[in-house]
């Protein structure tokens, strides 16, 4: 059984990651592009194949969002510093530089920031940023919504149908009449990964209750959100605590902890809360009977004390807390909180979010942080800002990501085999909810809070409350996108 489970983490690795080799590279050059094969590998392994633009040693800028999240944001690093995947990320912008000619400037800016500052540029009239990242939250709506981008799919350079370019991240940002995909997802900002909400559990108390780690229960598409609760009744213990009342010397353990995004990943992991049409106009799909009942059964299984948690103090003083102090069986957060960890003694496992039932075709994961590419209209090099991204999100698919597995995440995070497998499962899962970015999804998060946090069973009047604001927030975006073709 070990040796099958063996071979099936290495299929599915080798599936998601497709080269985990490096080596020496040697260019062809054809009728004007390049082709670059990676010595030692096998023959039937496709070339990575880039029209060789000459930037002629200029400097190639790129205006980088952060927040000070404890997520991996860094796009360049000025020298190696020892740390596995700083010198990986080092050594891929070094391998592009050659490529085209060029030296990667990358300006680093707080949230907001960087739409703020590209649509000065915009306004100006001047080329200043190559590309530029923003932030996958509502204050990226107003840039996206305005004729201050490109429309990426109009550049042949961005090769958005291979491998390295997660499509179902993306074709998921398209809106409007013209169908244009003006920002796109992409690795070489680690914290796209790191921002997926997934499951830890703690291995010791799975032990001490006479459970076990339910990864097989994963495989067999049975990890369901009726399953996570029987877990959660279990974790719940007072351990001599007069009441589940949490307090950080206390002494109570919860079945799960996290904050209210876990409501987010659950009924967001479940359905769309929106759909895009044909013709790029976009349907509330939580205004249904699905939705509703999903909210309430959701209501209905965080309602005992003791089974859930919801924490968030500050922080520092939060569910992850919780979960490090082993105070909780069960944590749902965002994927960095991995690499928070790896520091702890005691040994955890990780799931994806369950599925809502059976019934649900395959496991979603959904991404609730992260950053998105763009380049600004008036950049006058647009090919040459395309193929560099594309030549960077290509080397982190193939040279980044697989050490990110294996040396971030997995042996120094992670504690077993069944937990990487797991992180290919994460990987292959993503989803994102569109209302996240322009804000039409905050009413109904506040639907799910009043169902959740605040035991209140009035979803069904409480959604119908919002209807008609989300649907005049969806048209003023809409209408604005169309209008700035």
């Amino acid at each position: 059984k070990m040796k099958k489970a063996q071979r099936l983490i290495t299929f599915l690795l080798a599936t998601l990651i497709l080269v985990s080799c490096g080596g020496k590279t040697a260019d062809t050059e054809t009728t004007g592009s390049t082709s670059v094969t990676e010595s030692g590998s096998d023959s039937a392994e496709p070339e990575y194949t880039y029209e060789k633009y000459d930037l002629g040693g200029r400097e190639f800028n790129i205006l980088s969002s952060t927040y000070p999240y404890y997520f991996y944001e860094t796009i360049d690093l000025e020298n190696m510093t020892g740390e596995t995947i700083d010198d990986e990320v080092y050594r891929r912008n070094r391998k592009v530089e050659d490529m085209f000619n060029m030296k990667l400037n990358v300006k680093e800016v707080v949230g907001k920031e960087s739409s703020e500052l590209v649509m000065t540029c915009v306004q100006a009239g001047e080329d200043v940023y190559d590309v530029a990242t923003i932030p996958f939250d509502t204050s990226s709506a107003q840039i996206l919504s305005q004729n201050c981008l490109l429309n990426l799919k109009d550049i042949a350079d961005f090769q958005f149908d291979e491998a390295w370019w997660n499509n179902q991240l993306n074709d998921r940002l398209v809106i409007g009449s013209e169908k244009k995909l003006t920002a796109v997802f992409s690795d070489i900002s680690l914290a796209n990964f790191e921002g997926s909400y997934v499951t830890f559990i703690n291995s010791g108390i799975v032990e001490d209750l006479g459970l076990e780690i339910p990864y097989d229960v994963v495989r067999d598409g049975k990890w369901t959100l009726d399953k996570m609760a029987e877990y959660m009744k279990a974790g719940a213990n007072l351990n001599g605590d007069s009441s589940f009342r949490y307090s950080s010397d206390g002494n109570a353990v919860y079945g799960l902890t996290a904050t209210l995004s876990f409501d987010q990943a659950v009924i967001a992991g479940s359905m769309d809360l929106f759909t895009v049409e044909e013709d790029g106009s976009v349907n509330i799909a939580a205004n249904s009977d699905k939705f509703v009942s999903n909210v309430l059964k959701l209501s209905d299984i965080v309602a005992t004390p003791g089974e859930m948690l919801y924490y968030n103090k500050s922080a520092e003083d939060n569910y992850e807390k919780v979960f490090r102090d082993e105070r909780a069986l069960l944590m749902v957060g965002e994927l960095k909180a991995a690499s928070m960890m790896r520091a702890s003694d005691f040994d955890y496992g990780l799931l994806p979010i369950p599925k809502f039932d059976e019934s649900q075709s395959d496991y979603r994961t959904v991404v609730g942080y992260g950053f998105l590419f763009c380049i600004p209209i008036v950049c006058d090099t647009p090919n040459e800002s395309a193929a560099v991204i594309d030549a960077m999100t290509y080397y982190t698919y193939k040279d980044v990501m697989p050490l990110f597995y294996n040396e971030r995440i997995s042996q120094k995070a992670l504690r077993d085999d069944d937990s990487i497998e797991m992180l290919a499962l994460i990987n292959k899962t993503r989803c994102l909810d569109i209302g996240r970015l322009y804000g039409w999804s905050n009413m109904l998060y506040q639907v799910m809070e009043n169902a959740t946090k605040n035991q209140k069973k009035t979803v069904a009047s409480d959604l119908a409350s919002k209807l008609d604001q989300i649907e005049a927030s969806i048209e003023k975006t809409v209408d604005a996108i169309n209008s700035a073709q």
